[in-house]
């Protein structure tokens, strides 16, 4: 069975390190087609990282929510994720992350196909500034990247940056290998978007195995990031 690549395109995104190793398989799930609308920050990939455990998360409902399901970051802050979802239950994606994430938890959208990914990242004395920017500088790196190798595990399609309610956002879409430059798999499509501002700097990522409709994926995350409350 192919392996679903979310975490591994987490490593990607956050890590600048190794250039040639080719992401470590990370998740089961059933195969489907890819997403017509793929997307994710990835940068280049890594032999490992510095990880730490993560607590796990409390048993996931087995039915999917009507309601939106409201997520608290460490600094009071909050996100909504939109209906159908659920919390994904038994996934690895979770288990062991690098030390800049604090928390992270994957939500099902209504399909075990398609999954929402929310990380809550580490601002590590960085400015919103600096840290759009410097993800900004990795992604544009990545769509243009010419190495062979890394073609084979990762296709960064777009970059840009938009605004939301006045605060840059990073937007990416890219294609993403399933296990290995082997695999028969198709690529899986993923689109993500990264949000700093009010002492948050958070990675929402989408990833796919459905047929998306155009520009899908793109409003998706957008109006998660758009349920943004800084709280009290």
């Amino acid at each position: 069975m192919s392996r679903f690549v979310i975490a591994t395109a987490l490593a990607l995104l956050i890590s600048a390190c190794d250039t040639t190793a080719p992401p470590p398989p990370m998740e089961d799930v059933p195969t489907a087609q890819p997403s017509a609308n793929p997307g994710l920050p990835a940068t280049r990939p890594v032999a490992s990282a510095p990880s730490r455990p993560v607590a796990t998360a409390a048993p996931a409902s087995t039915a999917y929510s009507d309601k939106p399901a409201k997520l608290s970051f460490t600094t009071g802050a909050s996100i909504t994720i939109p209906p159908p979802v659920r919390v994904k239950a038994k996934t690895t994606a979770t288990d062991r992350l690098p030390d800049i994430v604090k928390q992270a938890k994957v939500f099902e959208l209504g399909d075990d196909k398609r999954l929402l990914m929310v990380n809550e990242l580490d601002m590590e004395g960085k400015t919103c500034a600096a840290l759009i920017a410097e993800q900004e500088a990795k992604m544009k790196a990545a769509q243009g990247d010419q190495d062979e190798k890394r073609l084979q595990f990762r296709r960064q399609q777009s970059a840009e940056v938009v605004k939301v309610d006045g605060h840059d956002v990073l937007f990416g879409q890219a294609m993403h290998k399933g296990v290995s430059a082997t695999d028969e798999q198709p690529f899986v499509g993923s689109a993500s978007a990264v949000m700093c501002r009010d002492d948050n700097y958070v990675l929402v990522m989408f990833m796919a195995r459905t047929a998306e409709k155009a520009g899908a994926p793109r409003q998706l995350l957008l109006d998660v990031i758009k349920s943004f409350d800084p709280g009290t």
